[in-house]
């Protein structure tokens, strides 16, 4: 079961790893103030950078999400 799970996290869903999806529905899962949320959007912006799994820039649908959700958080 271990091994399946772990397959399944490195599964790409819309060019994203399971694994980064769960971390971001993670930040949404209890109700959070928006600072906290925009603090937890930019740790796992850090994060997925610093994996190496995943450009920065406007090509990753991962940065792009994680964009619009900070700006939409701010206002």
């Amino acid at each position: 079961m271990d091994a399946y799970l772990e397959r399944t996290r490195t599964e790409l869903l819309c060019g994203i790893h399971a694994e980064h999806w769960l971390r971001f529905f993670k930040i949404f899962q209890d109700q959070k103030d928006t600072a906290r949320v925009k603090s937890e959007i930019e740790k796992l912006k850090k994060k997925l950078l610093a994996s190496g799994q995943i450009p920065e820039g406007p090509i990753s649908p991962i940065f792009a999400i994680l964009d619009q959700l900070d700006s939409l958080a701010s206002e």
